[in-house]
């Protein structure tokens, strides 16, 4: 079933086909409704905490998602999922774990981003990009409009052996290196919903080299928006 995932804080919209899914509490299924449609409720998902997940059923899912995100104003940024040893640099930022990410430069591409942010964000330095992930698609309200920020996500390894240094300036108060098999435990239940299907990915990219170097089995799966 192809669909796409935009994050509304601890919310989540789909842009789905028009196929049957199955009825639960706080879900709301929408059909035959436009873009125009879409941006109403989005007022209401912000009025109502007790819609958790919004439902948009199209003919062409693909088109509609490009549709309604272009029909916003859009923030762009980019960061990294930084691997050393069989795991991954997070940040902790404002009571949350979080990936190293920042705002995108006049100029700047995202690659150039991700790595200017990573550097800044945590002190490490000999990065090296090794592959892009999905981009992640979050929507909150900024001076009486929405905004959708786009966040490009690359995997990055790096040979630094220094101390790590947080930018207290940024909010961030501690960096860890946390491996996988901890994620569900540590990181899940204290991170952000919009980063769960880039965790899944990221897992799933980092399973073979921690097997190499860890033989304790395979990590807990991650929780997920994949029903």
């Amino acid at each position: 079933m192809q669909k796409y995932l935009i994050f509304f804080s601890d919310r989540v919209i789909r842009v789905a086909s028009n196929e049957p899914w199955t009825p639960r509490m706080g879900r709301v299924v929408l059909q035959g409704l436009g873009v125009h449609d879409l941006h109403r409720w989005l007022k209401k998902l912000e009025q109502d905490t007790g819609i958790r997940e919004i439902t948009w059923q199209v003919d062409d899912p693909a088109a509609a998602f490009h549709e309604f995100v272009h029909s916003l104003k859009m923030i762009q940024a980019a960061g990294g999922v930084v691997t050393l040893g069989g795991k991954a640099l997070f940040i902790f930022r404002f009571g949350r774990w979080d990936l190293p990410k920042g705002k995108m430069e006049l100029g700047e591409s995202p690659e150039q981003t991700a790595l200017r942010e990573v550097e800044e964000e945590c002190g490490v330095g000999g990065l090296k990009l090794e592959r892009s992930f999905s981009d992640t698609f979050h929507i909150y309200p900024y001076e009486g409009q929405y905004v959708v920020k786009q966040t490009f996500w690359f995997g990055m390894s790096t040979c630094h052996s220094g101390l790590l240094k947080p930018q207290i300036e940024e909010g961030i108060e501690k960096v860890a290196w946390i491996e996988p098999s901890l994620w569900d435990s540590i990181v899940i239940p204290q991170t952000y919903p919009s980063l769960w299907p880039l965790l899944v990915e990221a897992k799933q990219w980092m399973l073979p080299k921690t097997e190499l170097e860890d033989q304790r089995g395979d990590p807990p799966s991650l929780h997920s928006f994949t029903e």
